[in-house]
């Protein structure tokens, strides 16, 4: 299926982070100045003007959101409601419209719009982050397979993301001793990881590796 991620624009959704149509969970809802309603989990990201791409819970009354037409709309109420259901699709742009308004498929895993190491601010935000890990995810869909058979946890996530993000929240739960190696070395892999969504610099790379190591091998 194809769903509106900007004005006039439509994308195939490849995968669910999230699919859950029996769950119960507390929901942000969101009542804007245009009419329209929206309800998100805490941690999952939407477009701000003000404050770029941030979960649900750092959204305040007087923010302005982003529609389907990058206009501007205001936050006009905010409360929480319990409803059935929780639903992630995954989209090559990384975000979809809901109910006219611009959201991530993400979620965030602090509350915050960058990534944070103990107290120290880095210069990754939590949807750069997700998008850069999910790239081989949605290579492997788009070239590979469509991926209609994919399989998901109890809980309703998607086992391509179900253990690396039960690593990454244990991770950010951590002493600075550990915390801090660690954040390092996950923020390394992701951005290896986003090579994927430039499959002709991955290959010359890989190429180029693969040669040096020739040659050294030649030459020792």
């Amino acid at each position: 299926d194809k769903i509106l991620v900007a004005n006039g624009v439509y994308e195939p959704v490849y995968s669910f982070a999230h699919y859950d149509p029996l769950t119960t969970q507390t929901f942000v809802k969101l009542v804007l100045n245009s009419g329209e309603e929206l309800s998100l989990s805490r941690s999952h990201m939407i477009m701000t003007k003000n404050k770029g791409v941030v979960p649900a819970s750092l959204i305040e009354i007087g923010d302005e959101l982003i529609n389907s037409f990058k206009e501007t709309v205001q936050v006009n109420s905010i409360s929480t409601i319990d409803d059935q259901g929780m639903f992630a699709p995954f989209t090559k742009s990384g975000t979809l419209v809901v109910n006219g308004i611009l959201v991530s498929n993400y979620v965030a895993l602090q509350e915050s719009p960058i990534f944070m190491i103990g107290n120290m601010k880095t210069p990754f935000t939590h949807q750069w982050l997700a998008h850069a890990f999910n790239a081989p995810h949605r290579f492997y869909c788009n070239y590979i397979s469509d991926c209609t058979k994919e399989r998901y946890t109890k809980s309703g996530l998607s086992t391509w993301v179900d253990w690396p993000f039960y690593v990454s929240t244990w991770v950010l739960r951590q002493s600075l001793v550990i915390l801090i190696p660690c954040s390092m070395l996950l923020l390394i892999a992701v951005m290896c990881l986003g090579l994927f969504d430039h499959p002709f610099t991955f290959f010359t790379l890989a190429v180029g590796v693969y040669y040096y190591r020739k040659t050294v091998k030649h030459h020792s």
